[in-house]
């Protein structure tokens, strides 16, 4: 109990440095696993991540970007990819390997809630999972 508690602590410590961006994407991720997608790819968060933003607040960063902030969530390893030689040979195959999140939903609330350059509208992402799920499944 006492090491699953230091792990808490060190992923949300790490959570802490994150930009702006790759916590958006982490939390694209995040949910992209909660609806039971243990396995998915960059594609897929960034179109999670797309249909949460779709209501008009805060920046939306382009797919380059995004990609970008996969890659460093991986090189962190909050994200395992499933073949790690595809982040080393930097293809554009990286967008569509297969990778798993390395993070539970409580370490993500508490990276967000460490993490002073989180915005707000993250923490509603988190916060207001169900009425935004509900959201993106009527767009």
């Amino acid at each position: 109990m006492a090491e699953a508690v230091k792990a808490d602590d060190g992923a949300a410590a790490l959570m802490a440095g994150l930009s702006p961006l790759e916590l958006a994407m982490l939390v694209a991720m995040q949910r992209v696993d909660e609806r039971g997608r243990d396995v998915f790819n960059f594609e897929m968060a960034f179109d999670e991540y797309r249909s949460i933003r779709q209501d008009g607040q805060g920046h939306m960063w382009r797919r380059r970007p995004c990609l970008r902030a996969f890659e460093a969530l991986a090189g962190l390893g909050l994200v395992r990819l499933l073949d790690a030689r595809v982040l080393e040979s930097r293809t554009p195959a990286l967008a569509f390997a297969g990778a798993t999140l390395c993070v539970t939903r409580a370490e993500v609330e508490a990276g967000a809630a460490r993490n002073a350059t989180c915005p707000d509208l993250l923490r509603r992402w988190l916060s207001n999972e169900t009425s935004i799920l509900t959201l993106g499944a009527l767009q």
